[in-house]
């Protein structure tokens, strides 16, 4: 048991680019910490909690990385620098306007790097929205995969529901109806409380055979009820979402106030520094410039969803 504790300190500590001074020191000398990881001393319970909050792990993810025998490949410091630096922006704001060297760091740091803790796991799931769909894709496989092992942790359910749920927008987002729904379903067995079954039941409606019109009458009474809730993010959410699915679907007739005012709200919460130099990238938003006319997107704040 020694051995197998101290081999995957051992990988831990490379994968995290630290040396056994940085994980050990005021914990273990320098001839434990080797001796630790060789497998030849065993490390004390006391010991073990320190070690594991300087690598960013909770117990019960350390055990399950101990129990599925988990082997990782190293990156260089450099490159997890450039890659966290990345997705600290990220868990700020995930439209954060990214240079190209950023976007480079980021998908190789996505696609290489080990995802080590629950949290980890879900930030890198921020980045998987921002590469290309084939990377994108590759990198949420393997983190459903990853997070298999930690089903006996808390917080299981919620990320599980959270990755599933973000791989089915990426699908309704490119007008993939069929997957979106798979996946939609598959979300299913990890609803753990009232918002998230509203989200599914709301998305997965707008994924029916139906006309535009009559999508927007069966969804809005859920944007109306969770915006008179006072769940003003959520609701703003919910609307930007119809949107974009209905463009994927390519049947979004004309830019409504509440979903001009939706992205309006969305945008004016974000850091300063996380928008682009130039304001909007109108490319993204097709419509919404002759939808603006002579108004700016500001003049639209107020625009709020209304029922009928």
């Amino acid at each position: 048991m020694a051995h197998e504790i101290g081999e995957v300190l051992r990988q831990l500590r490379r994968v995290r680019g630290l040396t056994q001074a940085e994980l050990y020191t005021g914990v273990l000398s320098a001839r434990q910490a080797i001796r630790v990881e060789n497998g030849t001393s065993e490390l004390k319970a006391r010991d073990l909690i320190p070690i594991l909050a300087r690598l960013g792990l909770t117990p019960n993810e350390f055990q399950a990385q101990l129990s599925n025998n988990l082997s990782f490949k190293p990156l260089t410091a450099p490159e997890i620098l450039a890659g966290q630096a990345v997705l600290r922006k990220l868990s700020r704001w995930v439209d954060w306007a990214l240079t190209s060297a950023e976007i480079a760091a980021l998908k190789h740091y996505a696609l290489a790097a080990s995802a080590l803790s629950i949290q980890e796991i879900l930030q890198m799931q921020l980045a998987s929205t921002r590469l290309d769909p084939v990377s994108g894709a590759i990198v949420r496989k393997r983190l459903v995969r990853d997070l298999q092992v930690y089903q006996d942790a808390p917080g299981y359910r919620e990320a599980m529901f959270s990755l599933i749920t973000n791989n089915a927008y990426s699908e309704a987002f490119a007008g993939h109806v069929v997957a979106a729904k798979a996946a939609f379903d598959q979300a299913h067995q990890y609803v753990h409380d009232g918002y998230a079954a509203l989200q599914l039941v709301f998305n997965q409606a707008l994924l029916a055979d139906s006309p535009a019109g009559a999508l927007y009458q069966e969804t809005e009474p859920f944007v109306f009820g969770v915006w008179r809730l006072g769940e003003r993010h959520l609701a703003d959410g919910l609307i930007d979402n119809r949107r974009h699915i209905l463009m994927g679907r390519k049947i979004h007739p004309r830019w409504l106030p509440e979903e001009i005012g939706a992205l309006a709200r969305l945008n004016a919460s974000a850091p300063p520094a996380a928008l682009p130099e130039a304001g909007l990238d109108w490319a993204s938003f097709p419509g919404l410039r002759e939808a603006l006319g002579t108004h700016s997107l500001t003049d639209y704040l107020q625009a709020e969803p209304k029922l009928g």
